[in-house]
């Protein structure tokens, strides 16, 4: 990995040799590396945006959940980028807390510095305890997580994402693990997700992962 600064943004580039890796491998990297930046200045550390060479996964949710909303795949490079600040930082950890941290790891690395606080982690535990149908509308969504419309949206575009993005995520989410049980049918799984014509989760469910959800169940039943 190299670090680098341009302006008032730092990345740290990983370098594969051009042999491309498995995604797995990429992302189990910068867990390893931005938790243990985490635990040296004792906060998490805000990522901006990711970027893998390696291709989308079928499910990227536990990406989205451990970096940030803002991922690239089949990029160029396989980097990450986070306020330089950071880099300024003083150390806040010594030879007593590394025994603590090595005694946990890898939890402490795995666990501690998740991006369950960003605003996007918040909406999806909120909608996932809801039905589809229940789903509020953003101005709703606002007023229960206690701030303006405005200011809503101004946090989530500094996420890389929007309200209508994780309801669509969210969807995929449900559709693919419906799916993947099989004893529902297409049509079932549709009005599960939320939609009222089994049409329209087709065109979706295509766009979202490649395969109509027919096909995309008869290759994971047969696995």
């Amino acid at each position: 990995g190299e670090l680098y600064v341009k302006e008032d943004q730092a990345f740290i580039v990983l370098q594969d040799q051009g042999i491309l890796r498995r995604l797995f491998a990429y992302g189990t990297w910068f867990i390893l590396v931005h938790g243990l930046s985490c635990w040296l200045v004792n906060q998490r550390i805000p990522l901006q945006k990711l970027s893998f060479s390696a291709p989308k996964p079928d499910d990227e949710s536990d990406y989205r959940m451990r970096f940030c909303e803002n991922i690239q795949y089949d990029a160029s490079t396989t980097a990450v980028s986070f306020d330089k600040k950071f880099l300024d930082m003083k150390i806040a950890q010594s030879t007593a807390t590394l025994r603590g941290f090595l005694k946990e790891s890898p939890a402490s690395l795995l666990v501690k510095y998740r991006n369950d606080d960003s605003i996007s982690a918040q909406i999806r535990r909120h909608l996932r305890g809801l039905s589809p149908d229940q789903w509020p509308e953003r101005d709703d969504l606002a007023l229960v997580l206690r701030m303006s419309n405005s200011t809503l949206q101004r946090r989530l575009q500094s996420e890389g994402t929007h309200y209508q993005n994780l309801k669509d995520d969210l969807r995929r989410d449900m559709a693919i693990d419906l799916l993947s049980r099989g004893d529902m049918t297409v049509t079932e799984v549709a009005a599960e997700t939320g939609f009222q014509e089994t049409s329209a989760f087709h065109r979706a469910f295509k766009k979202w992962t490649g395969v109509n959800p027919g096909a995309y169940r008869r290759h994971h039943l047969d696995e």
